[in-house]
């Protein structure tokens, strides 16, 4: 009967030692889990937020190195189209058919200098020549007139003024409609009268003055063409009727 109890005694504790480890086993196989779970995700969740930073500081980075290259290059670009417009509207040089002289004396005012007006006193040179021999391109069908007109644009007086480094040799006409003819009022700021009411412009070419007005006599290549200022309705500077 006692050795009963004892094997029964024995049976319980063994039952009991087996319970205990099995509790133990359920504990390590429940914590394990969930230990890995936590490390895994946490791990994911590391990666997944690292990831994005970086390749959005990459895109930016990228996007902003492409838009400083355009913001450089651009002004080379339009510098390079400016210079070629510049190149390509220069106005050509004109051609002319033959070339003459143009002169403009008015020695005869230098030599009344005492009876010209008080204000041209000035501009009267002192050698009496405003333009000396001066080549002037024309063109077929072209007049004296037109060739003087140039000749003051291109050039300045003798004495260099400073009016004519500006703006040429000044010279005033007038235009008459009805006949289609200029007639020579004023050169360097000498018009007619200034010196005498018999005074004012007159021409000649290849020293022959002619009948007609400067602008109705047709110009030849090598023509020799001279205004001169008269004190004495032509009689000064040999002009006969």
């Amino acid at each position: 009967m006692k050795i009963t109890k004892i094997l029964l005694c024995l049976l319980v504790v063994v039952l009991v030692f087996s319970g205990c480890v099995n509790g133990e086993e359920q504990v390590t196989t429940t914590i394990a889990p969930i230990a890995t779970e936590v490390v895994s995700t946490t791990v994911s969740t590391v990666t997944t937020t690292v990831n994005p930073t970086v390749t959005a500081s990459q895109t930016e980075t990228t996007t902003k190195e492409v838009q400083t290259s355009e913001k450089t290059t651009a002004p080379t670009i339009t510098g390079f189209t400016t210079t070629e417009k510049i190149t390509e509207t220069t106005a050509p040089s004109e051609v002319f058919s033959g070339f003459c002289t143009v002169t403009v004396d008015c020695r005869t005012a230098r030599e009344n200098i005492d009876k010209i007006k008080k204000s041209k006193v000035s501009f009267v040179p002192e050698n009496g020549i405003i333009l000396d021999k001066v080549v002037v391109g024309i063109n077929e069908g072209e007049t004296a007139f037109d060739a003087l007109k140039r000749a003051c644009m291109e050039n300045v007086c003798t004495d260099n003024c400073k009016y004519c480094r500006e703006n040429g040799v000044q010279l005033e006409f007038n235009h008459s409609i009805a006949f289609d003819t200029y007639y020579v009022e004023g050169i360097h700021q000498i018009y007619e009268k200034d010196c005498g009411s018999l005074s004012g412009w007159m021409y000649s070419v290849n020293g022959e003055f002619p009948n007609v007005g400067s602008s109705a006599y047709n110009v030849k290549p090598g023509d020799s063409i001279v205004f001169y200022f008269t004190c004495d309705m032509g009689e000064d500077i040999g002009k006969t009727f």
